[in-house]
């Protein structure tokens, strides 16, 4: 039986490879040009992202604001957004769960509980959305900004490159000349894989 190949050889096999052979099966004319435009974007796409991470921290509650409650006050300090409001939702849940004694003994004072409490429950989370509205935008911001760096860092890894010089600098670029190296998921890998195939291949079938 033999050995499992260990990484000496495996990378001796790789480097035995025609140098051609890592380039799509139907690689065309050299397009460095639409790399180094695709790398420019992603540069902007993360610069915008950094902005956007600030704005998300600077826009953050402060910590010292309280959001008022049925009784205690709720401490934004270490709490989200859905959280604060969960807790909202569930203490005003229950003081209505009560309402249902008083209505038995009298329907009109029942619904007359009811309304007050609707009504505080409404004050507070009101008082809830004007805490984080700030927050909120800055979150939307921030989420959008995450998408387009992702889908920027997703089309250079899809690049058909169709030289080795082009091949070198996306490798580079996602190895050495950027901070993604470590944040590479695995939509970015199957992209990276399939742009080393001919477009009529589909990875999933390889």
């Amino acid at each position: 039986m033999s050995r499992p190949m260990n990484r000496r050889a495996a990378l001796g096999a790789f480097a035995s490879v025609p140098a051609l052979a890592v380039l799509p099966g139907a690689a065309g004319p050299p397009s460095t040009t639409q790399l180094s435009a695709l790398i420019e974007a992603h540069r902007a796409a993360r610069a915008a992202f950094y902005e956007a991470i600030d704005a998300l921290e600077a826009a953050e509650p402060d910590k010292e604001t309280v959001i008022p409650g049925i009784d205690a006050p709720y401490p934004v300090k270490s709490h989200r957004y859905e959280d604060l409001k969960a807790y909202i939702e569930d203490d005003f849940a229950e003081e209505l769960e009560k309402t249902a004694t008083i209505s038995a003994l009298s329907p009109a004072l029942g619904e007359q509980a009811r309304a007050v409490l609707e009504a505080r429950k409404a004050f507070c989370l009101a008082r809830l959305d004007e805490a984080f509205a700030g927050y909120a935008i800055a979150e939307t911001a921030y989420n959008a900004a995450s998408a387009a760096e992702d889908d920027a860092v997703t089309a250079i890894c899809a690049h058909r490159c169709a030289t080795l010089e082009e091949v070198a600098i996306k490798c580079r670029y996602l190895l050495r000349d950027s901070p993604i190296k470590d944040e590479i998921q695995t939509e970015h890998y199957d992209a990276l894989l399939g742009s080393f195939l001919s477009e009529a291949e589909d990875l999933a079938n390889v």
